[in-house]
């Protein structure tokens, strides 16, 4: 896998874990919840295009 696909994946692993963090701090309304799961279905399709 090259470098700059393994950044991009980081990256939205990250989000995906920042998202989640969010929504259990605040208690939220489920809007950080759903940004989560929209991150790892990106990074789903980003490790499946490799």
């Amino acid at each position: 896998m090259s470098a700059p696909r393994m950044f991009g994946l980081a990256s939205l692993f990250h989000t995906f874990l920042m998202r989640i963090a969010r929504e259990a701090r605040d208690g939220g309304d489920g809007g950080d919840l759903t940004d989560a799961v929209t991150a790892l279905m990106q990074i789903w399709d980003l490790h499946m295009a490799a």
